[in-house]
This record gives C-alpha cells, sequence and structure tokens, in this order.
C-alpha cells in the first residue's frame, strides 16, 4: 500500500516520456526501385513515430494504473472507519505519524503501531 504514492509519480513520468515519445520523430532509410520500368534502386528516407516504444510506455502506464486502483480497492475495503482513515491519510496522502496523529486525535505513536498491525495482519491473510 505504501507504493501507492510511488505509483503516482511513476505515472506521470510515464506521461511525460509518452508525450515525448509522440514528440520525437525517428527516421531510417529503405532501399526501392521505382514503380514502372526501368525499377532503378535508390533509397527512400522513412520517417514516423517509434510505435513500439510508444505501446510499452502507454502498457507500462496502464499496469501502474491497474496497480493503483487495486490498492485504492483494498482501503476502500477497510471495514474499520478508523482504520481507512489511518490508511488513507499515510499511503493516499503521504502524512506523517504526527500529522495523521493531529487530525485523527491520537497519539502520533497509537497511530503508527496500529497501521503496522494492520500490515502485518493483511500480509499474514495472503
Amino acid at each position: 500500500m505504501e507504493e501507492y504514492r510511488d505509483l503516482g509519480k511513476e505515472i506521470k513520468a510515464l506521461d511525460r516520456e509518452i508525450e515525448k515519445c509522440k514528440r520525437e520523430i525517428t527516421r531510417d532509410s529503405v532501399k526501392m526501385s521505382d514503380r514502372h520500368f526501368p525499377y532503378t534502386m535508390h533509397r527512400q528516407i522513412i520517417e514516423g513515430i517509434n510505435s513500439t516504444r510508444l505501446k510499452k510506455l502507454e502498457m507500462q502506464k496502464r499496469i501502474a494504473e491497474l496497480k493503483r486502483l487495486e490498492i485504492e480497492d483494498i482501503i476502500m475495503g477497510i471495514e474499520d472507519s478508523k482504520m481507512r482513515q489511518i490508511v488513507r491519510m499515510r499511503c493516499m496522502d503521504g502524512l506523517s505519524w504526527q500529522a495523521i496523529g493531529y487530525r485523527t486525535g491520537y497519539d502520533p505513536s497509537w497511530v503508527r503501531k496500529k497501521f503496522v498491525d494492520f500490515e502485518k495482519s493483511q500480509k499474514s491473510q495472503k
């Protein structure tokens, strides 16, 4: 779940790479002949975007988005409202234990312990 914010950063970086890839023109040359007799061979320059790289980047972005949605589903599925708030503030909002403690009205060390205990229980369920 702590991966949530990292996935957000990855998605933004992939967005930048995708835009960059769309702007970059790839050039290559090929040998070809004229369409009509005498079929003289010559080189022709072709250009376009690197569609293979673009597709890979878009696939990576989609995978990261799906992982993020899975984490959101896990958080929304937490039955205990207090725990759900703590997990959301820590994983999604990236707040410190002190900030979470302040917002929830609990001691930061108690909030941290509850979170660690919750993580352990989630790992043991897998």
